[in-house]
């Protein structure tokens, strides 16, 4: 029994240090998320209880939604939230690889950015300047 819990422990020590843990920490929750989505909605109700790789059609979304995402994306990604960045490609349809920053920032050529932070967080801070408001 000991050795099969020091196995496991060396095996997570592996994936965490290569941060493949994280990402497959996520595409379980991803995987049951679904699986949840469709029992709810009895779209599995002909098929056996297990069988959960149907994946459904989603909508095609307009480029301002996916450009919300992408942005959305970034800022996650930037500030560690993996998971959440994992999770929301998954709902939202979008590729497993990102988009370039440079492709992002073209969309917004009036963007005073310096590239250090998200570009969201770039966005926030000029709407916030222009109005003279003050940050929260």
């Amino acid at each position: 029994m000991a050795r099969s819990q020091d196995l496991a422990q060396a095996m997570r020590t592996a994936l965490e240090e290569n941060g493949d843990l994280i990402e497959l920490q996520a595409q379980i929750e991803e995987e049951m998320l679904e699986a949840l989505t469709r029992l709810q909605s009895g779209s599995n109700e002909h098929n056996s209880q297990y069988s959960f790789s149907t994946k459904r059609c989603k909508p095609a979304m307009p480029p301002e939604i996916i450009l919300a995402n992408n942005l959305i994306r970034q800022y996650l990604e930037e500030v560690g939230l993996k998971r959440t960045s994992s999770v929301l490609c998954t709902e939202s349809g979008l590729p497993q690889s990102a988009v370039p920053d440079t492709v992002l920032r073209t969309a917004f050529p009036s963007l005073h950015s310096s590239g250090a932070k998200p570009l969201l967080c770039s966005m926030i801070q000029d709407i916030l300047f222009k109005s003279d408001a003050k940050p929260i």
